[in-house]
């Protein structure tokens, strides 16, 4: 029973290591968590951006404290150091992921504000299952309310207001940022986002069946209404999970305007993305998987129209040796290179083929 738990939860251990956590403090209603990883990571590729070593470490922590009688505060912190930069590195090799604080009532309402997951990641989370790829049809750090983001305050509650078993709803608004976020450098324009709103409904049963939609729209800042392609961005996404006996099975599809981000080339005005994923974990700790995601936008800059902007399968490999210690190997296979040549060469897109390896170890 122990192996298969840790087999079930290997694709959150690996996407949030929170879950394999080590109590280092619990006394009188106060108890801090701490968690960490290490993943060291080889990617092979003709494109030199996607190729050599992509090794990194987090480390965090998870507090609450008992306020009174069914109200508790609670905080979340995680923060991300390169492993593959020298030391006088001066590039953005560390940042903080996640920095939030809040309170709960009675584990049924909870508010929190600070840098956390916008709630588009409530359905993308589902398919965010890959070893090193995935989660990238339309998502990135700090581009609105698609993944980790500053200024975001969140309310969620449990189970409809008690009128509905299984229904937890969400409502979040996003504060305008214009600095550059954890994925800045050079990309001003993506990282910026105006005031937000927010909302996801997601339903799911002990039979590990889960439905859910989730949607946000936001204003866009000056520097990104030069482009004259409107003043919103936003999407809707829905999806479905399964996850039990073994088998993960997810899928979603996600319509959004001015969110998917082309290099040189801009926002694409409106876009379909598709994520599909599954897996099968043996009861050896062997883990093989293949996902599917895909994206399809029209680029309005140079007339180019509309056009696949991500198109890969990806097949991986895991290979769970105890809770703490998980070895893998991911494969990206890019189809860019299988369809319209004069799309690939209009966009430019990096249409190699990917291979990542490495070992993680947790706590």
């Amino acid at each position: 029973m122990k192996k298969f738990m840790v087999i079930a939860l290997s694709p959150l251990l690996l996407a949030a290591p929170i879950t394999n956590a080590a109590e280092i403090f619990n006394k009188d209603g106060n108890k801090i968590d701490l968690h960490g990883m290490v993943d060291a990571r080889h990617q092979f590729s003709k494109n030199a951006d996607n190729a050599g070593d992509e090794s990194y470490t987090r480390l965090g922590f998870k507090g609450e404290t008992e306020i009174s009688d069914g109200l508790t505060g609670f905080a979340q912190w995680e923060y991300e150091i390169k492993a593959n930069s020298a030391e006088d590195s001066d590039t953005g090799t560390s940042y903080t992921r996640l920095g939030f604080a809040g309170l709960k009532w009675d584990d049924i309402y909870s508010l929190n504000y600070g840098r956390n997951y916008g709630l588009l990641y409530d359905i993308g989370a589902w398919t965010d299952v890959l070893p090193v790829f995935g989660n990238d049809s339309y998502q990135d750090a700090d581009r609105f309310m698609t993944g980790r983001a500053n200024n975001l305050l969140t309310l969620r509650n449990k189970n409809f207001f008690g009128l509905v078993d299984g229904l937890d709803f969400a409502l979040q608004y996003q504060g305008k940022n214009e600095g550059s976020g954890e994925s800045g450098y050079g990309r001003e324009e993506e990282n910026q986002n105006g005031d937000g709103y927010g909302v996801s409904l997601i339903w799911s049963n002990d039979d590990g069946i889960n439905a859910g939609v989730a949607w946000t729209d936001s204003q866009r800042t000056l520097l990104q209404k030069k482009d004259r392609q409107g003043s919103r961005a936003g999407a809707l996404t829905a999806g479905v999970k399964y996850d039990a006996n073994n088998i993960l099975l997810a899928a979603s599809y996600t319509r959004s305007n001015n969110l998917v981000h082309i290099d040189n080339y801009g926002w694409a005005k409106k876009a379909d993305s598709w994520e599909i994923a599954s897996q099968y974990s043996f009861d050896s700790g062997v883990q093989p998987g293949i996902a599917w995601v895909y994206t399809r936008g029209d680029v309005i800059k140079n007339n180019i129209g509309c056009a696949d902007i991500v198109n890969y399968i990806d097949l991986s490999l895991s290979y769970i040796l105890n809770a703490n210690i998980t070895t893998y190997a991911d494969y990206k296979i890019n189809l860019l290179n299988a369809g319209d040549h004069t799309e690939k060469s209009a966009l430019a897109i990096p249409d190699d083929n990917t291979l990542g390896v490495g070992i993680v170890y947790q706590f």
